[in-house]
């Protein structure tokens, strides 16, 4: 900081005899055109401590040119001080103790590079002024306190072998060259003309160490190596000359700092095959050294510095490792004593490698040879069909499609194709995920093992007989290492297990062929005893099977099985039956079943079937439905099927003669076939609301055809009569009042074309929210809210438009809002707010052509479902197939539910009593005039009706033609008991409110409406305006960039975000000095190639947020997708405003002033 002038004091009797105007001369003036660095100090703030911060009061120019800020701020820095002095680093603690001391007289101190004297002024401050020291003529002074900073060049002029000497040396390393020109000035360190004779010796030792050594010095920790280390250093090179606590921040915390503090303490730390994980080659590697940390004292005996020797023992501690993995394999596998045993042991084995190994599948191959011996099945050639069994794994989830427990090799799942490379390459084969995207998908999602990284390859092993290459005993998938490279110290590890288990199986299999053919043979002479056995008692058995065979059937059956005499009695029923018919007796008969148990309806109709079949011998199939009820499933949405259905059966009865032909008894099945009877009756209602659907769909593309065919005339029309007046203006000779006619013309069809053109905007709007209505897509958000902060806000919203119509817009709460005193309810204002713009932008339409223009909007409360409005006029509907929205049915259950009242009352044209039935229909409106006086689709009220059911509500009005029409609807919602802060905006609603906004400014206007004029003022010039359009349509590009040139604005065009990216950094928004091109405002496209328009101004804002943008850059979006979710997430993403193509110019421009007056103060 800078120190206020303060003017002398005056002295009654001066120490000289100076003239008055001496006398007014201020110490300030004198120290400004002093040539020597000088800086005053007050001691009254830091002389009690020299740790605490001290007041430096001024500096001179002088100061500031020779300091470049190290001894400034160090001064002024009390965590600084209080860090070097933990660390050991004392010097810079006692200069300051000197700089602050309240001394009269005082000896100077030697710091920095200069002699400095103090001279003590009126008991208050200390006035420091330095002259430089040469070092290279004069030795350093005994209360020298900072060495490094000394000057020590080549006093004969001659290079020697000190690398960091001013001449460099003869004979110097491309590392040690690198070394010299690095920016040593810009660091702690100071410029190597300043090093100190013990910082060069140490650079000088670490440069020629044959050993990767490294040396941190200062507080800062720099760092200087040598050129052994590099390969050590990995990723992290090059560091040199900057602080180690940055350069290897991902590692230094963890392994290095509790070093550093042991060195600091005196103590030499050394340590054997430490762990270092460090990114080398590419990735993160698992490393080990050896390392020696020695501290590095100056002649105090404070540490300065460290210095590290290293030597890397990473291929020694992984080679022991993978040593303990074979011994095992050697020691322990060759104690199975069959295949079962081999299995578990090497799985269990292997896995304790888990670094090595992260995951394994062991497979044996069986070939499929169909009867031949077990050996074989065992051992297969590529001639055989060939299978895999998976037995043993680990580092695998279960079931994980890596590891199928059976492989097919004549199929492609698992690792089958890489075995298939094995088999014939014969050795171990290695699959890289990142090149192989089949092999990656096997092993996505796995929580591996080992240090817990994604495997990077595997190796495919075939395990064959050391001495046959003709068979495969089985498959080792081996998961490689991800934190080592793949190299041959791995291969041979490899090679050598999978060599260990091919042997251990070899021996298995062949003592296990020898016992198994003995087993075979007992097993032989076994089996015939007992199949002779077995035959014999079958004999035996086949007359009590065949006589319960039909029992047992008939029992098992789900169907009803009967046997019936000629006479009506039951001779046999089963279960099956009685758990269909379920009889209250259950020894009923035939003729007392028809009443009992069969539908009145049908009782005639299995009656005559039994009939024929005794006249004609033959079999008969029929339906039955029964008296029976059953529950079918619920349907809720279909009113037409009820709940409880009746059951039926199909019944089948077959003849069963003697020997003359006559039936003595009926065999018979009934069958329950009520499900099948549902389902077709389900089918035939859901069939008929298809063809309802199908007719409705219909309708609505005939009403879509034609309202978007009679602008498409109009447009095709004015189009006609633009070129006809031109041709006119062509063949005439009175060419003034041609013109004059050809200009009205023009103007006159480009305006219906303009109308037209919105017209048809406005009815795909709505189209687009009625396909989302009808396909349920459309969702309720429940946010808690202000009670009137909706109505009030879309009140607000059209108060400009309300104005230039001369229509008077006002708002009230009625009464019951102040006796039930609610402030906060939940409920989606969104949804609420579109329904309010609906009416209002209703109410202003047919009211701003009457004598009387007056809108009242109101808001009421009830804790009741209403019928009626507040004032008793508007009565209240529901449609009989309305749905709730699930997710305010859930947010209901949260809390006492209140009924939230709105009202727009105007005083417009009115109702006739024949158009009452008219309203709230798809595409329906008053009368076939309002579409010609007033515009509209016709799918306003229809789609604030749906949205008012859906949020629970409902909608009613009242018209008197003349007179004026009062809209009323009602929506449920539940009082919130969290507390919103008062006059603060909630981000949700606020969003919503933008959105609709933004929808709301791309409605079509009436003919008589002219594009809003730019209002003058605040506006700034257009020819100062500088615009960058973002679009990849090449015709809309050049198009809109030619409108807007002619209206004075300076236009630059790019063709995607990452161009405008490009070009923003171009600007004077990213560089500092003014020299950057000028910038006003972006206007961006949503949809583009490269990248997209919200992608876009995310990466502006992060880069504004970062600091490499310094200002807030206004973005307008430019865009077809403009529902209110869209813009919502375009105003998320970081645009300031969002306009809907089409546009028309002015309505640009008008948008862009809007928005450069908005962020000027961001």
């Amino acid at each position: 900081m800078d120190l206020p002038f303060r003017p002398p004091r005056p002295h009654s009797s001066p120490p000289h005899n100076g003239t008055a105007s001496l006398q007014g001369v201020g110490m300030l003036d004198l120290l400004d055109h002093d040539p020597r660095p000088t800086f005053v100090i007050d001691t009254t703030a830091g002389h009690a401590s020299p740790e605490k911060a001290c007041l430096l009061e001024y500096w001179n120019s002088a100061m500031a040119a020779a300091d470049s800020g190290s001894v400034l701020h160090l001064l002024t820095g009390r965590a600084s001080i209080q860090d070097s002095k933990e660390e050991g680093y004392a010097p810079l603690s006692q200069f300051r103790g000197w700089a602050i001391a309240q001394d009269t007289v005082s000896n100077s101190f030697h710091s920095h590079g200069f002699s400095w004297t103090k001279v003590f002024v009126a008991t208050h401050w200390n006035v420091i002024s330095g002259i430089f020291m040469d070092r290279t003529v004069s030795s350093e002074p005994p209360n020298s306190v900072d060495p490094g900073l000394s000057r020590n060049t080549s006093k004969s002029g001659v290079p020697t072998l000190d690398w960091t000497d001013e001449l460099p040396p003869l004979k110097m390393s491309s590392h040690t060259a690198r070394a010299r020109i690095i920016d040593w000035a810009s660091t702690p360190l100071g410029p190597m003309a300043s090093w100190s004779p013990q910082l060069r010796s140490v650079a000088n030792l670490v440069m020629q160490d044959p050993r990767p050594a490294v040396v941190f010095y200062g507080p800062d920790l720099i760092m200087i190596y040598n050129e052994a280390e590099i390969e050590l250093l990995g990723d992290f090179h090059p560091c040199m000359g900057v602080s180690a606590r940055v350069a290897l921040a991902s590692i230094w915390s963890e392994y290095f700092e509790p070093i550093i503090e042991k060195n600091i303490a005196g103590e030499t730390v050394e340590k054997s095959n430490t762990a270092i994980h460090m990114v080398r080659n590419g990735f993160m590697e698992e490393t080990y050294f050896s390392l020696q940390f020695i501290p590095i004292l100056d002649s105090g005996g404070l540490t300065v510095g460290h210095y590290e020797p290293l030597v890397e023992t990473t291929r020694d501690v992984i080679a022991q490792r993978r040593s303990r993995t074979l011994l095992g394999l050697s020691e322990e596998i060759p104690r199975a004593r069959n295949t079962d045993s081999y299995w578990k042991l090497a799985t269990k084995v292997l896995s304790r490698n888990d670094k090595d190994i992260p995951f394994a599948l062991l497979y044996s191959a069986e070939a499929d040879d169909h009867g031949s011996s077990s050996a074989s099945a065992t051992r297969f050639s590529d001639a055989n069909q060939q299978h895999c069994t998976l037995r043993g794994s680990f580092g695998l989830p279960k079931d994980s499609p890596a590891g199928p427990a059976h492989l097919d090799f004549q199929q492609d799942h698992g690792f089958t194709p890489y075995f298939r490379q094995a088999l014939s390459a014969r050795k171990p084969i290695l699959v890289w995920f990142d090149k192989d995207p089949v092999a990656a998908d096997l092993v996505q999602g796995i929580k591996w093992q080992g240090f817990g990284d994604p495997c990077r390859a595997a190796a495919i092993c075939p395990l064959n007989p050391t001495s046959s290459t003709d068979n495969i005993l089985g498959f080792l998938v081996i998961g490689l290492n991800p934190r080592r490279p793949f190299n041959e110290d791995y291969n041979q590890f490899i090679l050598v297990a999978s060599r260990l288990l091919s042997t251990s199986l070899t021996s298995i299999l062949l003592h296990e062929e020898d016992i198994g053919r003995r087993e075979r043979t007992i097993a032989n002479a076994e089996a015939i005893k007992y199949q002779l056995k077995q035959e014999l008692t079958e004999s035996q058995k086949t007359a009590e099977r065949n006589m319960l065979k039909f029992q047992r059937f008939a029992e098992r059956a789900d169907i009803g099985i009967f046997i019936i005499g000629i006479g009506g009695v039951y001779s046999y029923r089963n279960k099956g039956w009685y758990d269909i018919l379920v009889p209250d007796d259950r020894d009923i008969e035939l003729g007392d079943a028809w009443d009992a148990l069969i539908d009145d309806e049908y009782v005639p109709i299995g009656q005559a079937k039994f009939a024929a079949l005794d006249a004609t011998k033959q079999h008969q199939s029929f339906e039955l439905r029964l008296k029976r009820t059953w529950s079918a499933p619920n349907q809720s949405s279909d009113e037409l099927v009820p709940e409880q259905q009746p059951m039926w059966v199909l019944t089948s009865i077959f003849p069963e003669l003697d020997d003359i032909g006559e039936v003595i008894e009926i065999i018979g099945c009934i069958t329950d076939i009520s499900q099948q009877k549902w389902g077709e009756k389900l089918q035939a209602t859901q069939a008929s609301r298809a063809q309802e659907s199908k007719r409705n769909l219909e309708n609505f593309i005939d009403t879509t055809s034609h309202e978007m065919r009679n602008p498409l005339s109009a447009i095709v029309q004015c189009a006609d009569s633009i070129i006809s007046v031109h041709k006119a203006f062509r063949r005439s000779t009175v060419y003034q009042k041609v013109y004059q006619s050809i200009l009205d013309a023009t103007v006159e069809s480009a305006e219906t074309i303009v109308q037209c053109s919105k017209h048809m905007k406005t009815i795909v709007d709505d189209v687009l929210t009625m396909s989302k209505l009808d396909s349920g897509l459309f969702v309720m958000t429940p946010v808690d809210v202000q009670l009137d902060s909706v109505a009030r806000d879309a009140v607000k919203m059209f108060e400009g438009e309300a104005r230039s119509a001369g229509v008077d817009l006002t708002f009230q709460l009625e009464d019951s809002c102040k006796r039930i005193n609610i402030d906060n309810v939940s409920l989606d204002p969104t949804r609420v707010l579109q329904i309010l713009i609906n009416l209002i932008t209703n109410a202003i339409k047919f009211t701003r052509l009457e004598e009387i223009r007056r809108i009242s909007v109101s808001l009421g409360i009830a804790l009741e479902q209403p019928t009626h409005s507040v004032n008793g006029n508007v009565p209240f509907s529901r449609m009989s197939e309305a749905l709730e929205a699930q997710t305010l049915q859930t947010d209901w259950e949260k809390g006492e539910i209140v009924f939230v009242i709105f009202t727009v009352e105007d005083t417009g044209r009115g109702l006739s009593d024949e158009e009452h039935n008219l309203l709230f229909a798809r595409f329906s409106q008053a009368s076939p005039r309002t579409h010609i006086d007033y515009g509209g689709s016709g799918l306003g009220l229809f789609i604030s009706r749906r949205l008012t059911e859906m949020h629970g509500g409902a909608i009613g009005f009242a018209s008197k033609a003349g007179v004026g029409s009062t809209f009323s609807f009602y929506v449920k919602s539940r009082k919130s008991t969290t507390l919103l802060p008062e006059n603060e905006e909630n981000p949700t609603l606020s969003l919503s409110i933008r959105a609709q906004k933004t929808i709301l400014t791309g409605r079509s206007r009436d003919a008589t409406d002219e594009p809003p004029e730019p209002i003058a003022g605040d506006d700034i010039p257009a020819s100062e305006l500088h615009v960058l359009i973002v679009e990849d349509n090449l015709v809309n590009q050049r198009v809109l960039a030619k409108q807007l040139r002619n209206t004075g604005m300076q236009v630059t065009v790019a063709n995607h975000g990452g161009e405008a990216l490009e070009h923003l950094r171009t600007t004077n928004y990213c560089i500092a000095d003014g020299s950057g091109k000028p910038l006003s405002l972006i206007l961006m496209d949503w949809e583009m190639p490269v990248m997209d328009g919200l992608t876009c101004v995310r990466n502006i804002r992060q880069l504004q947020g970062e600091g490499v943008v310094r200002a807030h850059i206004p973005v307008i979006a430019v865009t077809a997708n403009v529902r209110s979710e869209q813009v919502e997430v375009a105003l998320k993403a970081g645009m300031d405003d969002v306009i809907s193509k089409p546009f028309r110019i002015p309505e640009l421009c008008a948008c862009i002033q809007k928005t450069l007056r908005s962020t000027a103060s961001v």
